[in-house]
């Protein structure tokens, strides 16, 4: 079975405005997480890999929020681009 063509595509979902919903189920076994974090600042935000986190919170006096988030590499790649806060 490819990606696309999993059982789980047929199973219902809730689907959010805050992500990208994701290509397999959240009970699926092929459905794979991994650690981001929501990086926060006057209500807008970015998604970043942890270890890119250092960049943000170094580059200005700016106090920032921070939110361990979990998204599959499919709904983290198709997150809109970052415009900057």
């Amino acid at each position: 079975m490819s990606e696309f063509n999993c059982e789980c595509v047929s199973w219902a979902r809730v689907h959010t405005d805050t992500y990208p919903i994701s290509n397999h189920h959240p009970h699926c076994a092929k459905h794979k997480t991994e650690h981001f974090v929501k990086v926060g600042y006057d209500g807008r935000w970015c998604v970043v890999k942890p270890s890119e986190v250092h960049d943000f919170i170094n580059s200005g006096d700016c106090i920032y929020t921070l939110t361990d988030i979990y998204l599959t590499i499919e709904q983290y790649e198709n997150l809109p681009e970052f415009n900057g806060f």
